[in-house]
């Protein structure tokens, strides 16, 4: 690679301007970028090479070096450094003549007074010199080396001696726009003619006019929106933009009082989702039964299923592998309790204590902006303001984007991950239908917990905690957080796995508000995060039932079809999954014959008594793991939240019909 910051390699950049008019190629891109890389290697000098330092350089060149006052190293001439140098350079010619301008005066004002030129004595000689014995000013010398003008290096028949003629040089500079030389044998008749000088302009200009008429013809463009679908879409980003300014001006947007009525969530719809986590949860336990765990088994460093061992068993100060965790849980309590507590810490980690949903998701983000702009048009005044974050983002988990897709996709996709992850301590005796079912029944649990976290954050004056209690005795604080309407429900045979605590923040926000875009998704208090000194509003707990029955791992005809009941139940009345599972079959309309219908068309309680809604619940003899059973048409539930959807489904009595239309053909 060549040096061309060292005086004893400058020769070789004739060889690159050579290559690079050969090979049509641009010599600045090309070549100066490789030369700046080969400066940095060698020197380790950071600074780039520019135009004007190459300039220098290739005008510097046209001279005859002595070396050691033997070795004499010829250089290029003047015309043959224009020649070559121009096409690549554009600009070279009308710096050499500014300098060879500039050199000449210098030389013929140095020569003005001859007194300066006297003899003089040195320690060598003692030499007399007159004024005719000045050089005359046509035999100027060919360097163009402005600090070496005066060096007695320097040779004089340079430009004497030039072979190019000037139609070379014209049409070496004619293809680039370049400024035309005419050089003779004499220096002072190195000029730069007048027409060239304004044609090289007058190229310059066109150039420039041609880029503007382009600019311009897109801005006319964008102005038409018919033509210009990118004008209309950054036209209602900048409308957005305006409107939201204008937004946090006036109202101050991120301490917007909505009304109690849209700001606060009701605690029965909190209580209704939690519901229904704890009957899918329920029916996880009747699915897995009274398996047994694996023991002994190796968890994978840095796996999800260290992660939710070490969050839902250890505390901050205990230094124990996931491995040993698990094993002593697996020792001090039953295989059910674990498992419940590692899905109950899934729903907590990777649901409620995330920014689900996502507002800064591209295809998330420009559904919820869609609402908002349509909101934020129709609103005519602050006090509509008022409630337009609350009622765009409620319109957006109302839509079918979010319903119909992003949660039963998030929830699928969580199902999958969980069983995955503890896949290594389910129970071996798990049958394929039994894992489909069990697939099945995260995915409506993950949805559920979707729904949960998506609904709180319509309410950004409070905060959340979702606490989950690992397996042995429940701590003596605790059982205060369980409710009024949980307390009947806590029996002998039944525990409480998780509760939901919901707190005020009105005395000081912990959170940030300006984390999120427009709403406080972020609301859910960490798994380590101490708030129980502050008084709860309300308070939910997870109760299941330690209920006997028969496992889906067994190959019970009785259980089996129950199952296949209850999921078809699921699958009609509007679930959100996708798609149905493999084991569902919708055209199966046989009860089985041990699931006794109760006389009358009402439900009927297992005690006989009536419920709320005034449904009679009879309960067979058959050893199955429901608590309420449907007499219309043999369904087993497991809660009265579960019976009461089945009941008031569109189409239930129609089924019924033929249900029993079928068994009289029959």
């Amino acid at each position: 690679m060549v040096r061309i910051w060292q005086d004893s390699d400058i020769g070789t950049m004739l060889a690159w301007l050579d290559f690079s008019i050969a090979k049509h190629i641009n010599f600045w891109d090309s070549i100066i970028s490789k030369l700046d890389e080969s400066r940095q290697i060698h020197t380790g000098d950071g600074f780039l090479f520019t135009t004007q330092q190459i300039q220098d350089k290739l005008i510097g060149l046209p001279r005859e070096k002595m070396y050691d006052d033997s070795i004499v190293r010829p250089y290029p001439k003047l015309v043959e450094i224009l020649a070559k140098g121009t096409p690549c350079l554009p600009g070279l010619a009308q710096n050499l003549v500014v300098k060879v301008h500039e050199a000449r005066q210098r030389f013929e004002g140095d020569n003005l007074y001859s007194d300066a030129l006297q003899p003089t004595s040195t320690l060598h000689h003692t030499t007399t010199y007159s004024e005719k014995d000045i050089p005359a000013a046509q035999n100027f010398p060919d360097a163009t080396d402005l600090t070496n003008t005066h060096s007695p290096n320097n040779h004089h028949d340079a430009l004497q001696s030039s072979s190019v003629c000037p139609a070379r040089i014209e049409s070496f500079s004619a293809d680039q726009g370049c400024a035309l030389l005419a050089i003779s044998n004499s220096p002072k008749d190195i000029h730069l003619t007048r027409s060239a000088v304004q044609a090289t302009q007058l190229s310059s200009l066109e150039d420039k006019n041609q880029r503007l008429t382009e600019e311009n013809q897109i801005l006319k463009n964008a102005l038409e929106p018919g033509e210009s679908s990118f004008y209309e879409f950054y036209r209602q980003g900048w409308d957005m933009q305006r409107r939201i300014r204008s937004m946090q001006t006036a109202i101050g947007f991120f301490d917007i009082q909505v009304p109690a009525s849209q700001e606060f969530l009701s605690f029965a719809v909190l209580d209704e989702r939690m519901d229904e986590v704890q009957a899918e949860l329920q029916e996880i336990t009747h699915c897995l039964g009274n398996s047994v765990a694996a023991r002994g088994v190796t968890i994978i460093r840095g796996s999800k299923l260290e992660s939710l061992i070490h969050s839902g068993f250890s505390s901050a100060s205990d230094m124990r592998t996931a491995d040993k965790l698990l094993d002593e849980c697996l020792s001090s309590s039953d295989t059910l309790t674990v498992i419940i507590t590692l899905v109950l810490t899934a729903i907590r980690d990777w649901v409620l204590d995330t920014t689900f949903p996502n507002l800064q998701d591209g295809l998330i983000s420009s559904s919820f902006m869609g609402a908002y702009r349509t909101l934020s048009i129709d609103c005519v005044g602050p006090s509509a303001a008022l409630n337009l974050e609350t009622a765009a983002y409620h319109q957006f988990i109302n839509s079918a984007l979010f319903k119909d897709h992003l949660v039963p996709q998030t929830a699928a996709v969580l199902a999958d991950s969980f069983l995955h992850a503890s896949s290594c301590i389910l129970p071996a005796g798990l049958s394929s239908d039994a894992l489909e079912y069990l697939r099945y029944r995260l995915t409506a649990m993950f949805t559920a917990a979707c729904h949960l976290k998506a609904s709180s954050a319509l309410t950004n004056s409070r905060r959340y905690q979702f606490i989950v209690y690992p397996p042995g005795p429940i701590p003596e604080s605790n059982p205060s957080a369980l409710s009024s309407s949980n307390q009947a429900n806590i029996t002998p045979q039944s525990r409480s796995q998780g509760c939901l605590k919901v707190y005020n923040t009105v005395f000081g926000n912990i959170l940030n508000r300006q984390e999120n875009l427009l709403l406080q998704t972020k609301n859910f208090l960490g798994a380590d995060e101490v708030y129980s000194s502050r008084p709860y509003l309300h308070s939910k707990t997870i109760v299941l039932q330690n209920m006997e029955g028969a496992s889906l791992s067994n190959s019970h005809q009785t259980s089996h079809v129950g199952i296949r009941n209850e999921s078809r139940d699921i699958h009609e009345s509007g679930s959100e999954l996708s798609s149905p599972l493999s084991l569902l079959d919708p055209e199966d309309t046989e009860c089985h014959d041990t699931l006794t219908p109760s006389k009358g068309d009402n439900h009927g309680s297992v005690d006989g008594s009536l419920s709320p809604q005034g449904t009679e619940l009879q309960r067979s003899n058959a050893p199955s793991a429901s608590k309420y059973y449907c007499s219309l048409c043999s369904q087993k539930f497991v809660s009265t939240w579960s019976l009461n959807r089945h009941k008031g489904r569109q189409g239930h009595q129609t089924r019924l019909a033929k249900t029993q239309q079928a068994k009289f053909l029959a």
